[in-house]
């Protein structure tokens, strides 16, 4: 319980900085051309961190949210 706290603590202020600078671009998918204008090692761990959350899944290459990406997504639009 207290490892989810301190989850929260670092993902809200993630959540709406990626938001405020256009990283969401519709519920399902990142927005691709914004989210490659950082630098790579920023990107992949975002990536990483939202797939261990499981709210992002990897299809092949194609990154898309799982329900629950869209669920924290849309709360966070």
């Amino acid at each position: 319980m207290f490892a989810e706290f301190l989850d929260g603590m670092l993902m809200i202020p993630l959540l709406l900085a990626l938001k405020e600078n256009g990283l969401f671009s519709s519920k399902d998918r990142l927005n691709e051309a914004e989210f490659s204008k950082l630098k790579p090692v920023v990107r992949e761990e975002i990536i990483s961190l939202f797939i261990t959350q499981d709210w992002l899944s990897d299809n092949d290459g194609e990154i898309q949210f799982t329900d629950a990406g869209r669920f924290i997504v849309d709360r966070i639009l």
